[in-house]
């Protein structure tokens, strides 16, 4: 077995996250690469995602699907000690019959490993986190317009978020719809229900994601816990992003160049 090429991942993988070795009890790993070019991780994929590449028209589509796959097996190699190559990424739904490839990313066979990851992009990063200890769910995105918060804010958020943001100053309303999007959207990739569980159904303003109205079958029984990532890296600009956990995360593990 083979780990991914080192030099590769070395600015993506979280400080001291040593290869073989997954997140301890109460730790996620945060890996980030920016959105490339299909040439630089092309050969961390296999023949079905090269071709499923070269479908999409060049340009941010490809790029952003490559650096995806070509992120998440690599930090799939690293835990895993598997050739890239050789990790089967799987996407069956678990909340239906159709064997669609809309659920939770995993690697197939990874259980006995206790690793759980997520996926998420911009157009120009995109982000996996990874925890050994229940499950997770991560989004980021950038900032919207001020143009368009109080559209996506009407039927987005409940009606205690939106009074909650109207009480914020005009510069801030942005910025504050888009911490509660992330932490929803998180949950729902947490849950595995994506667009199936209504943003307004979901109260995200305080440590626990909680109901405000009806949620799809399967959602789940325990607890999802918030979390908005620092401030650093290229968050500290024009993105936002969240965790959403079912264990309590005590240390974030941040990529090599994110803050201190």
């Amino acid at each position: 077995m083979t780990g991914a090429p080192a030099g590769r991942l070395r600015d993506a993988r979280p400080r001291g996250a040593a290869a073989g070795v997954v997140p301890g009890p109460g730790t996620c790993h945060l890996w980030a690469a920016p959105v490339a070019s299909h040439r630089t991780w092309r050969d961390l994929l296999t023949a079905d995602e090269e071709a499923r590449a070269a479908a999409l028209p060049d340009g941010p589509a490809r790029a952003t699907y490559v650096t995806s796959r070509g992120l998440q097996r690599g930090l799939g190699s690293h835990y895993l000690r598997t050739a890239p190559q050789d990790l089967r990424i799987v996407r069956t739904c678990a909340h239906c019959d159709t064997g669609a490839e809309h659920g939770r990313p995993r690697f197939a066979g990874a259980e006995p490993a206790g690793i759980d990851y997520s996926v998420t992009h911009t157009r120009h990063w995109v982000l996996a986190a990874v925890v050994s200890d229940g499950l997770i769910g991560v989004d980021v995105d950038t900032v919207p317009g001020p143009d368009s918060v109080d559209r996506l804010a009407r039927r987005a958020l409940t009606p205690g978020e939106r009074a909650g943001l109207e009480g914020l100053a005009q510069g801030e309303r942005a910025a504050g719809f888009l911490r509660l999007w992330t932490r929803k959207e998180a949950g729902t990739k947490l849950a595995g229900r994506g667009l199936a569980a209504r943003f307004a159904h979901l109260d995200a303003t305080g440590p626990t994601l909680r109901a405000a109205g009806a949620l799809p079958e399967g959602w789940p029984t325990v607890p999802i816990r918030l979390r908005d990532l620092p401030p650093v890296g290229p968050l500290g600009g024009d993105h936002r992003a969240a965790l959403a956990t079912t264990e309590r995360i005590r240390h974030l593990a941040l990529p090599e160049g994110w803050g201190p």
